[in-house]
């Protein structure tokens, strides 16, 4: 799976450290694997938001190709119980292709 937005790839289960990294699919959003991640393109932008079954969720800008689009990456750093899979993994909003 990738992750892109301005022709720049933002995750790619490709760029994994170990093979078989693979996103996790959650609400119909794919959480790409922390190491799957192209960090620069993502500035962290203080926003938290609650999720009930998943946590807080911390939510960065996607900053690529010239562009920034506002909070439309998150990630959950310390999930509930029911959300562990997902600790650490991005996911990005409908701005962003990923296919």
């Amino acid at each position: 799976m990738r992750a892109m937005f301005n022709g720049v790839v933002l995750a790619d289960t490709a760029y994994a450290d170990n093979a078989g990294a693979e996103t996790v699919i959650v609400e119909n959003h794919h959480y790409f694997p922390p190491q799957c991640l192209d960090r620069q393109y993502l500035l962290a932008s203080g926003r938290r938001t609650e999720c009930p079954w998943k946590g807080e969720m911390h939510w960065c800008h996607v900053v690529a190709g010239g562009e920034q689009l506002e909070n439309a990456a998150w990630y959950h750093p310390e999930p509930h119980e029911a959300a562990l899979a997902i600790r650490n993994y991005v996911a990005f909003d409908s701005r962003v292709v990923v296919s």
